[in-house]
């Protein structure tokens, strides 16, 4: 009795292309990543001040800072930041190279219109007038350029401009979607915008609330004066900017 034997080869690429192809789709047919978050009440409060102050006025659109019910409250902190100048003046005083910097960083804002000496024919009303201690953060990762950071978190008479200020929600895209959206197509495009938060203004009333000081042309030998910042440089309203 003769027997035979019968061996079969089939080649699974076309089986692995569709398990991947399964796979692939079973990731976003039927499940939606969303980034949409539950907002409280403050948070919607907050969001509607935004939104009803928002305004397009010579090019840039102006907001108004979201202040919590009764704010602005603020205590004369003018003897903190005079201080906390001071400070400044002495370590830039001991680098000259960081001084030049820091010389260069602050008059650029002067010069873009970012920020403008405070008028002295108006005088500000009580208990809206804040100012803003600032200083130097450097990066090995942006070797010679100098970070101004002004202190929004500096706590002065019980207070800091940031306790003064909603929160907001928190309207950052979510990773996990941002990571699933990279797959749908073949190419994603990734971008910065140089000064983005600079190219939003505050509103008039709320510009003596972001005072800060500044020695004029960076001169030390001329006394500190009070200059308003135009654009906002609070982190709370930076990530609603951010967010849209």
């Amino acid at each position: 009795m003769n027997c035979v034997q019968v061996n079969l080869i089939q080649r699974r690429d076309d089986l692995l292309s569709t398990e991947i192809r399964t796979l692939w789709e079973t990731d976003f047919k039927d499940i939606t990543i969303e980034d949409t978050q539950g907002t409280s009440k403050e948070d919607r409060y907050a969001l509607s001040l935004l939104d009803n102050s928002v305004n397009l006025k010579d090019g840039h659109y102006e907001l108004a800072l979201p202040w919590k019910p009764g704010a602005p409250s603020l205590p004369n902190n003018k003897p903190l930041a005079t201080r906390r100048l001071s400070h400044l003046q002495q370590r830039l005083k001991k680098d000259d190279e960081l001084r030049k910097r820091y010389v260069e960083t602050m008059e650029g804002y002067v010069q873009k219109g970012y920020a403008k000496r405070a008028s002295i024919s108006e005088v500000p009303e009580t208990g809206k007038v804040w100012y803003l201690p600032h200083h130097p953060v450097l990066s090995d990762k942006k070797p010679g350029k100098v970070r101004v950071v002004f202190d929004c978190a500096a706590r002065y008479g019980g207070t800091s401009l940031n306790e003064q200020l909603l929160h907001g929600p928190d309207l950052s895209c979510n990773l996990v979607g941002v990571l699933c959206r990279f797959r749908q197509n073949q190419v994603a495009i990734v971008s910065d915008i140089e000064c983005m938060f600079y190219q939003v203004n505050v509103r008039d009333q709320d510009r003596d609330c972001l005072r800060f000081l500044w020695w004029p042309s960076g001169d030390f030998t001329k006394l500190p004066e009070a200059y308003c910042m135009y654009c906002d440089v609070c982190h709370n309203i930076d990530e609603f900017i951010g967010a849209c």
